[in-house]
């Protein structure tokens, strides 16, 4: 004789198993777990928000973002986002490495305050329509005023026969 209570039982904790997994995969995929166990186990810094309610917001944000597939996929980009910015803020292994990779590529870029300002660059070459060469040597921008600054501008004007002759330096 089966018996119907057992099978019964048992397939509803096979099920309940399956849809628990299924949203434990998500629930890491997302990187919201991770973003979690980043703040959690991360080293004690003055927030000024406790932690625990960045936490539930985190958590709660990705509850609701469970529901929809296209909500769930901005929370995932987002979230990924933030666990790469946690992790340079907290750890000091991870933006030494950051700070390292990121001399190495912008050699070019200087900062300061709210302005980023490129200098040694390859000649910025403009073509303005003209019969003339317009280059530019360095750019400065400011962030806080959205400024842009152009430094060594040169004005090229060329002759047909090929010599050319510096009709003055701008800046």
């Amino acid at each position: 004789m089966i018996n119907l209570a057992s099978s019964a039982s048992s397939t509803w904790t096979s099920l309940s198993l399956n849809i628990f997994i299924t949203g434990l995969r998500g629930y890491f995929l997302s990187g919201c777990a991770v973003e979690t166990l980043l703040l959690v186990l991360g080293p004690p810094k003055h927030w000024t928000v406790p932690k625990y309610t960045l936490l539930v917001v985190l958590n709660v944000a990705w509850a609701l973002a469970a529901t929809s597939w296209l909500f769930h996929l901005v929370f995932t980009a987002g979230c990924w986002i933030l666990v790469l910015l946690t992790s340079i803020l907290q750890y000091a292994v991870v933006s030494s490495f950051t700070r390292a990779r990121l001399r190495s590529s912008m050699k070019y870029a200087h900062f300061t305050r709210d302005k980023v300002a490129f200098f040694a660059i390859p000649t910025l070459k403009l073509d303005t329509g003209i019969t003339g060469l317009v280059t530019v040597r360095g750019i400065t921008v400011s962030l806080l005023d959205m400024v842009v600054e152009l430094h060594g501008i040169e004005v090229c004007e060329c002759h047909v026969g090929g010599a050319s002759q510096w009709s003055g330096l701008l800046g």
